[in-house]
This record gives C-alpha cells, structure tokens and sequence, in this order.
C-alpha cells in the first residue's frame, strides 16, 4: 500500500517538475526578448525596436504592444516609421547569440515569406559604395558617389564626346578620396558629386585636390566632418561652406 501511494508521489512530483521546466523555459524564452533590437537598414539607417517586459514595445520611438503565444511573436500597433509601415508584425521566432530572427512574417496580414534579423547592438552595413570619377587630360576629378541609400546626380552630368565615367568601390560611411587611381592624380571634386549623400559621415580629401567645385556636399548631413591637410583646398572650401574641418598631419 505504502509503496503504491510512494509511486503516485512521485508521479506526481514528476508531472510538476515536467510543467515548471516548461514554464520555465518558455519564461526564459520570452525573457531573451526583452530589451532594445535593432536592424540596419542601407548603410547607417538603424531602426530600433524595444521590447519591454510589461507587455508594451517601442518601433522607433512610437508605441505599440507585443505577446509571444506558442512561440510566434506578434507585434501590434501604428508606427509608420522606416521598419514598417503597417499595424502588425507577426511571426515564429528564434533568439541565438544575440540575435532575433522573425521567420516568414506576416506583416498587416499579409504573409511575406521574409524573415526579419534584428541585433542587439547597433552594426554598420559592410555594403560597399561607388566612387565615381572621370580621367581626362592626365587628371582625374571625383563626379559623382553611390551606395544603397543615395546616389548623387551621375545621371545628369553632361560628359564630353567618348568619355565614360569609371568607378572604384569602398567601404563604410567614412569617405577617403585616394591621391592617385591608377597612378593618376586626384585634383578636383565635381560640384554635386556627393549631393543628398546623407549617409555619409566623414570625407577626407588629399591635398591634391585643388578644385572642389560649390555644391559638392549640398544636401549632406550638418554633421559631415571634412578632414584634410591645414592650409588646403579642402580647409578653404570647408570654412566657406561652413562644413566642420578637423586638420590631419601630412
């Protein structure tokens, strides 16, 4: 008798240890999203996503709500910002080595077979960007800059009888003209060249630069920083431009 209500106990006792390891592990499941997201969006364009652990979350700045039911997160509210523009985001998710992937969300309802990748920190895009330019008569001028987030006004250049315009590919949003391409001089920069290019936070030009034509930065972020040699043609350009010049050693 004894051993027979002995083995109900432990039966018991086994059922419940069952259901708190599941409590528990879709307790710390969930727990693993509370706090800032964040999703990077072109080059330097971070969206931010906070999930807070009283139910309500934050897409970029604007408040909504979130819930976790048999391991599909959804997402609910207005937001109209950058990371979507529509009420809901619903989805099965994973969080692994810090960070959350949405699989096959469905966004207002609508089923995008996409899967969304948010990081717990803020990362820049590795994509690479195209500095155009434009050889003639032994020098080469900067015409024009390129990357997922702008494109400066290459399209509208007015370029002489059987010129091309050619590129070099960079990285980063840290601009860094090259003296020489292809054993060529770098003298000037095309008024333009980098027009609406707001995603980019800093240039350094040579000091064979010699010609920056106006408008070059039109457009640009207030916070461009132009970085060269003191007493060069881009610290003259700089302060008439009012653009923000910080002085490099030769």
């Amino acid at each position: 008798m004894k051993s027979k209500k002995l083995v109900s106990i432990v039966a018991v006792m086994a059922i419940i240890a069952i259901m708190m390891t599941v409590f528990c592990s879709c307790g710390d499941s969930q727990s693993k999203l509370v706090g800032t997201w964040y999703r990077v969006s072109g080059k330097t364009t971070v969206d931010t996503v906070t999930l807070y652990s009283d139910g309500t979350c934050s897409v970029d700045n604007e408040s909504g709500t979130w819930t976790v039911v048999d391991n599909t997160l959804k997402i609910l509210g207005s937001y109209g910002g950058k990371f979507w523009d529509e009420d809901s985001l619903v989805g099965e998710y994973e969080v692994s080595n810090d960070t959350l992937t949405i699989y096959n969300a469905t966004i207002d309802q609508v089923n995008t077979t996409e899967s969304i990748v948010l990081s717990k920190s803020p990362e820049k895009s590795n994509d690479t960007s195209k500095l155009y330019y434009l050889e003639q008569g032994g020098v080469i001028g900067i015409m024009g800059f390129e990357n997922e987030s702008c494109s400066s006004d290459i399209e509208t250049l007015l370029l002489p009888d059987d010129y091309e315009l050619e590129y070099i590919e960079i990285s980063g949003d840290e601009v860094v003209i090259p003296e020489e391409i292809n054993q060529t001089q770098v003298m000037a920069i095309d008024g333009g060249a980098f027009k609406n290019c707001t995603s980019i936070k800093s240039i350094t030009i040579p000091v064979t630069v010699t010609v920056i034509e106006p408008g070059a930065f039109d457009g640009c972020s207030d916070s461009l920083v132009i970085y060269g040699q003191s007493g060069s043609s881009a610290e003259t350009f700089a302060n008439e431009e009012d653009i923000q010049f910080i002085a490099i050693e030769e």
